[in-house]
This record gives C-alpha cells, structure tokens and sequence, in this order.
C-alpha cells in the first residue's frame, strides 16, 4: 500500500491531467461561431465548448458537422422528428 501512495504521489498531475484531456476528448468538442445568425446569443468568431449529447429539445443550440461547407454549423433547434415546419411570409 505504501508504494501505491508513493507512485501516487509522484504520479498525481500526470493522472489528473490524463483524466482531464481523456474527458475532453470523449464528452466535448469545441466550434467557431461564424456569421451572425445565432445574434444576439452568440456572435460571430465566439468560441463555443460542446457538450455530446444525443437528447436535443426544443431551444437548444446545436451543433452539426457539415460535410458540404467543411464546417461545424452552430443552430438552435426548433423543430423535432415528426414535427411539420411551415416557413411562410408570416415566418416560421
């Protein structure tokens, strides 16, 4: 036991920090705002920490690998599967 402690002692910021950057890589990732359709919450060039997730509700912001533009879209979520979404001149 006592050189368990004595390895932990030693070791204990390279545990921490391994820990911390393991953490991040599994349940973050982070993204650029770019352009100003998240205005006002968010403004262009912000730098946003993603959480990963898969449960996503109305209102949330979101964000989406697009394969097309090369580029992580940040969006808010305003409709869910099985919704219909009507965008007419009156608006959404």
């Amino acid at each position: 036991m006592k050189k368990f402690m004595k390895i932990i002692k030693e070791w204990w910021f390279t545990i921490v920090a391994l820990s911390l950057v393991f953490i991040y890589l599994t349940c973050f990732c982070t993204a650029e705002v770019s352009g100003s359709s998240m205005f006002p919450t968010y403004q262009n060039g912000d730098f946003l920490l993603i959480y990963k997730t898969i449960d996503v509700d109305y209102g949330d912001i979101v964000a989406i690998d697009s394969d097309i533009l090369s580029k992580i879209l940040c969006k808010r979520v305003i409709g869910l599967e099985g919704d219909n979404i009507v965008i007419n001149s009156e608006g959404i």
